[in-house]
């Protein structure tokens, strides 16, 4: 525990910076966020850090009502917190989970559909415009406004309203793509983990 009654941080992300987002929960259980660089932590709000870009804008996720289901997205920018707009009905479940250089910020919703748990959409939000990207789950956003979804028929790259299936992925193993458009993943046996370049895109 720090002389501030810090405990159990938790780094969540990492710019090109050099800056690190993360999270604090106080001894009165309570959460603070902050931006770390150079060894000096600078306080950055009391919600959850998910994605920081290199304009220092920092994404969060945050509990709204009494649940402990439902939540809400925001975005700090210099230390002021403004409220994302929210997918879904009033307690659909929904998550943040990037943001990139463009104040793009990705996440999904569990959406009623007739099967326990929800079926799962991913969403991406531009200049406070929410876009459905249909069943799925978001997994990466790259600074061309590139999205991965791991979609039933297997991971795909969504952009400008238009998917391109990733051919020798396994279902569901995309973890993140970057400005090449390479994207990380599981490769099909003997292989547990690998880089799959654009030209391996259907």
């Amino acid at each position: 525990t720090d002389s501030d009654g810090r405990n159990a941080d938790q780094a969540t992300d990492l710019n090109n910076l050099g800056e690190v987002s993360f999270a604090s929960r106080r001894a009165d259980g309570l959460l603070n966020a902050y931006i770390w660089k150079d060894g000096v932590a600078r306080a950055n709000g009391n919600e959850l850090p998910v994605s920081i870009n290199d304009m220092s804008d920092v994404v969060v996720n945050y509990q709204i009502g009494e649940t402990y289901v439902v939540l809400d997205g925001g975005l700090v920018k210099n230390g002021k917190l403004s409220k994302l707009p929210r997918p879904g009905g009033e307690f659909d479940w929904s998550k943040i989970v990037a943001i990139n250089n463009k104040n793009q910020v990705i996440g999904y919703v569990d959406l009623p559909c007739g099967q326990e748990g929800g079926c799962r959409h991913g969403f991406i939000i531009t200049k406070g415009v929410i876009k459905d990207l249909g069943e799925g789950e978001i997994s990466g956003i790259n600074n061309r406004g590139q999205v991965l979804i791991n979609r039933d028929g297997g991971p795909s790259i969504w952009q400008e309203g238009k998917y391109k299936k990733l051919a020798g992925v396994e279902k569901n193993s995309a973890v993140d793509i970057n400005d090449w458009g390479q994207v990380i993943g599981k490769l099909p046996h003997p292989f547990e983990s690998g880089l799959v370049d654009p030209d391996n895109i259907a």
